[in-house]
């Protein structure tokens, strides 16, 4: 979008009526005065001794300078006002994500059901990005390719019922505590388990089937992070995840 077209719509959106009458008036007088401006300019530079022409080039100048001012303050006015929607959209955009989070434990079948349909259900530890509270595991990634948990808001995207629903980091949270859901980062050394909800019985099952697959397993409940070295710390992960076996 370029800068005149930008101008022509915040006048259109913040400038009074009787404003943009004045505005457009003092752009259009401006024009003429610079047309002014040229021709005198043209003429000077072919007789620099007119006296005559050099002061009309001087007046013109003044004429253009003072309209120039008048028509920055109109500028700053622009700015003010869409400095002060944007301030205001974003505080409207606030309380829109509050109430939702507020009311995303309601939407938490919705949100999961859109998960499985759009990313698909997944054996493989791999590419899996989180695992539900049914056991089920998410895939995000791809072969080669470590998923980003934060995709997760692309299942939302069409969904009138989670309009509100805020993406990035901040999301993915709201859709862990809404669903139960664990987020999960596999490799061949390690798993990593991020919860934050109690880990359901499904879910200590599936913790329970990598003691034998990965060296070390990080166990991370409500952001409290628990190093469990395999197999020497089986005592603790039972205790932490209620399940043994």
């Amino acid at each position: 979008m370029n800068n005149w077209y930008k101008t022509a719509l915040a006048i259109e959106r913040y400038l009074l009526p009787e404003e943009r009458v004045t505005y457009n008036n003092l752009q259009s007088t401006l024009d003429i005065w610079v047309n002014k401006y040229v021709n005198l300019y043209e003429q000077n530079q072919k007789d620099p001794g007119d006296f005559e022409i050099r002061n009309k080039l001087e007046l013109t100048t003044e004429k253009m300078n003072n309209i120039s001012n008048k028509i920055e303050i109109f500028k700053e006015i622009l700015k003010e006002r869409e400095k002060e929607a944007v301030e205001k959209n974003a505080k409207g955009w606030d309380r829109k994500v509050k109430k939702f989070i507020k009311d995303a434990p309601s939407l938490g079948n919705l949100m999961e059901d859109l998960v499985v349909k759009h990313f698909g259900k997944t054996e493989s530890s791999f590419v899996a990005g989180y695992l539900l509270a049914d056991g089920t595991m998410i895939g995000l990634g791809t072969d080669g390719h470590r998923p980003d948990h934060r995709s997760i808001s692309e299942a939302f995207s069409n969904e009138p019922k989670l309009v509100a629903y805020p993406g990035g980091t901040e999301g993915m949270v709201i859709f862990m505590k809404a669903t139960g859901a664990c987020r999960i980062s596999i490799t061949k050394e390690y798993a990593r388990f991020d919860f934050k909800t109690p880990p359901t019985r499904s879910q200590a099952r599936k913790i329970w089937s990598y003691i034998y697959k990965v060296d070390m397993i990080e166990l991370v409940i409500n952001d409290n992070l628990n190093n469990i070295t395999l197999p020497d710390d089986l005592d603790e992960l039972e205790q932490i995840i209620g399940y043994g076996g």
